[in-house]
Parts: C-alpha cells; sequence; structure tokens
C-alpha cells in the first residue's frame, strides 16, 4: 500500500481583514477636513480685470476651465501666468503642461516666470523644475499623458498613507502634538494646449465616435482633477458663428437654443470650437475676444483708440455663478495689463 502525504491547507491567506477603529477613521477625516480648509480654492492669472471682474478670484481648483478664443488672444499666456501663481505659492507642487500642437515655448514661459519673479534667477529656475512638459501627437497619446499623471498621484497617496500609517502609531504611544498639515504638493496644475487638436482629428472617423472619445476624456480629467484638487485648464480654439439664413445671405447672429454659448457681446462673431457636447463636458466655459476699445475723456474732445481682450464666462457649473461676467486686459510683452475704465473716460466697446 502506498503511503501519501496529508495535505497542508495554508489558513493564512484566508483571515479577515484587521478591523479599523471608528476613531481612528474620525481623526483622519478630520485631518483631511483641516487640510482641504488651508488649501487654496481658486488661483490667480496675477490680472486683477481677469480675476476680480471675469473669473470672482481666479480659476477654480478641483474643475475644468475650457479657455476658448482664436489666435493671439493670450490663451496660452494667461495659462503661463496662472501656472506660475501656482508655482511661486506652493514650492512643493508641480505643474504638466500637455502639448498637443508642438508650439509650446519655453522661452517664453521662463520670460513669463521671470516677469513673476523680478528677475530672480534662482526662483525662476526652481519653478521652471517642476513643470512637465509632455508632448503628445493624438488622442491615445493624451489619455496616456492623462494616466501618467493619474499614477504619480496614486503613487504619492501610497507613500503619503505609510507616513501617515507610522505617525498614528507614534501617537498611540507618545503624547505629541497634531502632525503639520501636508503641503500643497503634486501636480495642482494641468494645462492642455490644445483640447481641439486631438479632438478634431477624430473628426474623420466620424462625429459620434469623436464625441464619444470626447466624452471619456472629459470624464477621466474631471475625476482625476475632483480628486487630487487640480486645476484643469483646456486651451480651445474659436469658430465663426453661422450667420448665413435661408435665402443664403448673411445677417446678424442671432442667439438659438441649440447654441448653448452665448456671448453678452451681440457683435461677436466667434464662439468656442468642439460645439454643444464638448461645452456639456467642463465646468467653465470662457471666450477670449479682441476688441477696439475708444475712450474719450469727459472733459474735452480728445480720445484715443486700443485693441484690448475681452474675457468673458459663457458657463460656469461651479458654486460661483459667474455666467455673463467680463473682464478686459491688454498684453504688454509677456504682462497681463489690466483695462479698468477711470472716472474721467467713458468707454465704448466694439468686437473686432
Amino acid at each position: 500500500m502506498s503511503s501519501t502525504t496529508p495535505t497542508i491547507i495554508d489558513t493564512t491567506t484566508h483571515l479577515p481583514a484587521a478591523g479599523i477603529l471608528a476613531s481612528t477613521l474620525l481623526t483622519q477625516s478630520i485631518r483631511q477636513s483641516s487640510k482641504a480648509s488651508h488649501f487654496p480654492k481658486t488661483l490667480s492669472t496675477s490680472c486683477s480685470s481677469i480675476d476680480q471682474h471675469a473669473l470672482s478670484s481666479g480659476f477654480p481648483y478641483g474643475r475644468l476651465t475650457s479657455i476658448s478664443g482664436a489666435s493671439a488672444t493670450g490663451k496660452s499666456l494667461i495659462a503661463m501666468h496662472a501656472l506660475t501663481t501656482n508655482l511661486l505659492l506652493h514650492r512643493t507642487s508641480s505643474a504638466a503642461w500637455i502639448d498637443t500642437l508642438g508650439t509650446f515655448s519655453p522661452n517664453l514661459l521662463q520670460q513669463v516666470v521671470s516677469s513673476r519673479t523680478n528677475n530672480d534667477t534662482k526662483t525662476t529656475s526652481n519653478v521652471l523644475d517642476r513643470v512637465q512638459i509632455m508632448r503628445v501627437f493624438n488622442i491615445h497619446g493624451l489619455i496616456e499623458a492623462i494616466d501618467e499623471l493619474r499614477t504619480g498621484h496614486l503613487d504619492r497617496e501610497k507613500r503619503q498613507r505609510v507616513v501617515n500609517d507610522s505617525q498614528d502609531e507614534a501617537s498611540e504611544t507618545e503624547d505629541e502634538k497634531e502632525p503639520p498639515l501636508e503641503p500643497f504638493d503634486g501636480t495642482r496644475v494641468i494645462i492642455i494646449d490644445t483640447i481641439s487638436q486631438p479632438i478634431t482629428a477624430l473628426m474623420t472617423t466620424g462625429p459620434l465616435q469623436a464625441q464619444a472619445r470626447m466624452a471619456g476624456v472629459a470624464r477621466s480629467l474631471s475625476d482625476l482633477a475632483r480628486r487630487y484638487d487640480i486645476c484643469t485648464l483646456l486651451l480651445n480654439t474659436a469658430v465663426s458663428k453661422p450667420t448665413k439664413g435661408a435665402d443664403g445671405r448673411h445677417h446678424a447672429y442671432t442667439h438659438t437654443q441649440e447654441d448653448n454659448l452665448s456671448s453678452a457681446f451681440s457683435a461677436a462673431t466667434l464662439k468656442p470650437a468642439l460645439g454643444n457636447v464638448y461645452a456639456h463636458c467642463v465646468d467653465v466655459n470662457i471666450l477670449l475676444t479682441r476688441v477696439k476699445a475708444q475712450r474719450r475723456r469727459r472733459m474735452g474732445t480728445g480720445g484715443n483708440a486700443s485693441e484690448d481682450i475681452v474675457m468673458e464666462v459663457l458657463s460656469d457649473r461651479t458654486e460661483g455663478g459667474r455666467i455673463g461676467m467680463w473682464g478686459a486686459f491688454g498684453i504688454e510683452g509677456v504682462n497681463l495689463v489690466p483695462r479698468i475704465p477711470s472716472p474721467l473716460e467713458e468707454v465704448t466697446v466694439r468686437v473686432s
């Protein structure tokens, strides 16, 4: 008779997970709430007329903001100033610039940062070292870039979890004060320049497939922004509004229910690209429009004309409720200059 070796069952892998005390969960929740209260809610552009009049403090963290406009309306420059603000205020944070056109200018970013640091070489270098440039060529590259940023935050969460556990164990044996607040680190600003390029390229495969893929990318970005409190700026192009009537003639543009993004300026000839589906995918829709401002002094007949840019909020799903708010600014070199009429001036704004 052959002998058989008894089977040994390893039960250690079937043990239930260790429980967590409710008091421990409550302490962690209080710490997270305390940290969140110290984090900023908005991101300034450093231009008062934009921050105060159009954005009511700045771009929101944890949301998707679309900035649409024609060429040379300052989309990239505004994004660079917002990025610089974040990196100057939070020395352990970083930013990601996803370049879909191959037009990112490191020299321009350096000039923007230098202008904000009074040409402090050391500080400027520190800021530039925390900007990650990600060049993508299509929608697949964009998705991979988003996944890479998500992975970076997940790895940071794991490291932080280990630190928190060690602090909790130490607090059980020693009477210590609460640990210091976690710094505002990790990627806190994401800029995609432009979001329209990879989406437009998909249109050749069919509009329905392109819209579905666009909605999927927006959901992924929105989840990433909300979970990690990231200010996400999507730079978009602008297209002409339809003005041709049934008779074949061009008429003044009139707003319809099918057009969800209506400018307050009746003479505006452009609207955000990618249509209404895209408009519903983001939290805030902003339009930049070049205007001609005629300033006339009340005392006297003199006056002068200048070309400015108007930032206008077309839609807003955040708590701010800024629909219809707008502010004017000019571009001088790499600086955003507020255009606020003085009491001695009357300003007539005409869309160019």
